[in-house]
């Protein structure tokens, strides 16, 4: 699939979710978006920020038994990392992604490394990753919803600033927030 598709792909599937109510919150915010997702698809999106292994993913989303889903994210980034984690993640999930079942036991222990692999999938009722296809397309939407709304601040807060300097001051703000 060409980026153009996976661009259209998300982009249609963004206008789907909008018409069936989903608003993005303006500021963006992650959380919120999830909220928003979950009660626009009829089932609960839960977050989890965790202290992520070193050489695991920096999120992951879990399928739970009755239809919702669990986002763990690494809990010691920043706001802009995190909202983007969490967006990635919702692309997975709002794109209607399923996970390709996997093999190795390693990946469980990589994730949850005091618990067996066996219980793992038992309890998390999931054995799978993505494949390449479906990670672009949630990166692409991550990418989407993340410029869908604004995040420039009042400019009559800075005397003298530009609408454009604003937005650079935002985004760079951002950038040097503290870890949550």
């Amino acid at each position: 699939m060409s980026s153009a598709e996976v661009l259209r792909r998300c982009h249609e599937r963004l206008a789907e979710l909008e018409a069936a109510g989903l608003r993005i919150p303006d500021p963006f915010d992650a959380v919120e978006l999830a909220d928003r997702a979950g009660g626009c698809l009829g089932h609960r999106i839960r977050l989890c920020g965790i202290a992520m292994p070193a050489g695991a993913p920096f999120g992951l989303t879990l399928f739970t038994t009755d239809g919702g889903h669990i986002i763990a994210y690494e809990q010691s980034t920043n706001r802009l990392h995190r909202d983007h984690i969490i967006s990635h993640e919702l692309g997975h999930i709002l794109l209607g992604h399923e996970p390709m079942p996997i093999d190795e036991p390693d990946a469980a222990r990589l994730v949850f490394p005091r618990l067996s692999p066996e219980l793992v999938n038992r309890v998390l009722n999931r054995n799978g990753t993505y494949g390449g296809r479906e990670e672009q397309e949630a990166e692409t939407m991550a990418t989407i919803l993340m410029e869908r709304v604004s995040q420039v601040p009042d400019v009559s807060e800075v005397p003298g600033q530009s609408i454009e300097d604003a937005a650079i001051a935002a985004r760079l703000s951002n950038l040097f927030e503290r870890p949550l």
